[in-house]
């Protein structure tokens, strides 16, 4: 819903590290689960509140997905 609404795609904050510098920190779970679902609609390029247009492996496999037991429905959503 959100990436088809301009005024929020343009203003999405998810982060839980509320960094001073920019809206969303690109790099906590929340971030990077919020990048990879607009990455799969083919939406992150424009969601300019995420540093960079795009999400790398990398960037996935540094979180620590089972920490909660939660984790596991977001990553079958996705």
């Amino acid at each position: 819903m959100v990436a088809q609404w301009p005024a929020g795609l343009a203003n999405v904050r998810v982060c839980i590290r509320n960094p001073v510098d920019r809206v969303n920190c690109g790099r906590c779970q929340k971030c990077i689960r919020t990048m990879l679902a607009f990455y799969a609609i083919g939406r992150l390029p424009e969601a300019v509140t995420f540093p960079g247009s795009d999400i790398r492996a990398e960037q996935v496999r540094r979180l620590r997905w089972g920490f909660f037991r939660f984790h596991a429905h977001y990553l079958v959503e996705l």
